[in-house]
Order: C-alpha cells, then structure tokens, then sequence
C-alpha cells in the first residue's frame, strides 16, 4: 500500500494504519494478562482529539 501511495501522491503523505490491525500489533508485545487493560486504554485514548489521544497513549507506554 505504501508503495501505492508514494507513486500517485508522494513520499510525503502519512498511511493511515487500520483500526483492527494497528491495536492487535501494540497489544502483541504485552504479557497477556496485560492486554484486556491495554486494548480498553487504547481504545478510549483513540476517542480523544489527538493532543489528549498521544498523552494518554505515551502515559500507557510510560
């Protein structure tokens, strides 16, 4: 895809990952009895604007 995208609008223009596949990548790194708080996290970080969205998402990280 990204490919695709660099030929008809340039290097440039950010990919949007998809909204099933980018959360099962995050929570794939985490022990498994860490993942059912994880995904309920990422999921209401994901609901905020984005300034709010990437502090939550750094504090879980954190």
């Amino acid at each position: 895809m990204r490919a695709a995208i660099n030929a008809v609008f340039g290097s440039d223009q950010k990919l949007q990952h998809c909204c099933t596949h980018k959360p099962r990548n995050v929570l794939d790194f985490l022990p498994k009895d860490d993942k059912p708080q994880a995904k309920s996290l990422l999921r209401a970080a994901w609901k905020l604007d984005a300034d709010k969205g990437i502090a939550r998402i750094k504090k879980l990280a954190a």
